[in-house]
């Protein structure tokens, strides 16, 4: 479990890792309302491609601040906060992000948007 910006002003959203079905799944809590107005979701087993991987999966996950640039056209927020996970067999890390927009109403189930990757382990060139 972690916790991420999801606006300037401080609000925080939770997301939590389920390591059986490699989903991510998070809210963010409105503070005038104080109830959970947003709800994410996201299968990242999915994203790392694990067919292939030969062996059991294990994920880290850890947040981080972006303040990515919105683009052009949209309305809705993207929160300041991004996400970061990592399969440790594979050797990859995933990031991303999420909208916020300040409301005391539920809001639909979105899902996380994925931003970038790296590899962090590669074979030694010789």
């Amino acid at each position: 479990m972690i916790t991420c910006p999801a606006a300037t002003a401080g609000n925080e959203g939770v997301f939590v890792f389920d390591h059986i079905t490699g989903q991510v799944r998070g809210a963010v809590l409105d503070p005038q309302a104080a109830t959970f107005t947003a709800f994410y979701f996201r299968n990242v087993a999915q994203d790392f491609d694990l067919q292939n991987l030969g062996g059991k999966p294990q994920f880290a996950i850890v947040a981080g601040y972006a303040q990515l640039q919105n683009k052009p056209g949209v309305r809705v927020q993207t929160a300041p906060g991004i996400i970061y996970i990592a399969e440790l067999t594979s050797g990859m890390v995933r990031s991303y992000a999420f909208s916020w927009e300040r409301t005391t109403r539920q809001a639909a189930l979105q899902e996380l948007t994925p931003v970038s990757q790296f590899p962090f382990r590669q074979a030694d060139v010789q």
